[in-house]
């Protein structure tokens, strides 16, 4: 489901929901440097009112170009922690989900995500639905434009 949050637009997650995202590397990046995965996300009931918490996974493919989608040389898959649900309502969280290394990332590489929302690890999972706001690549850039 969505719903507007202020001017945010939000989908909420219950567990085993999940979203697909690509994008290139851009050129820019360090060679040697890993790329954090971060989702940018809140939940509309306190925990007060809906004590509990969630948590969130990502799976992950990196290929070039000429390389085959469907056997990607590198892809992996890693889960949060349990995360607790924030006291006041609408708090905006930011989390890392994923750090993919450096070792199978090189600059203009395809990046394919699936984020899902996953059952917790222990206790009972709350009724409250997060929602996902944005989703936060990082990387540590070295070069300003293209060499050719």
């Amino acid at each position: 489901t969505g719903a507007l949050s202020g001017n945010f637009i939000r989908y909420e997650y219950t567990v085993n929901d999940n979203a697909y995202i690509s994008f290139s590397i851009n050129e820019d990046i360090d060679t040697g440097s890993s790329v954090d995965v971060y989702v940018i996300w809140n939940i509309n009931e306190a925990y007060a009112t809906n004590s509990g918490k969630i948590r969130w996974r990502l799976d992950w493919s990196m290929a070039a170009i000429g390389e085959i989608t469907t056997s990607p040389a590198h892809t992996g898959n890693t889960s949060t922690t349990d995360i607790s649900i924030p006291a006041t309502a609408n708090t905006i969280v930011r989390t890392l989900v994923a750090t993919i290394p450096s070792s199978s990332i090189a600059d203009a590489d395809i990046l394919g995500l699936k984020i899902s929302r996953i059952a917790l690890s222990a206790g009972a999972n709350p009724t409250a639905e997060p929602g996902i706001l944005g989703i936060d690549v990082e990387y540590t850039s070295n070069k300003l434009g293209r060499v050719i």
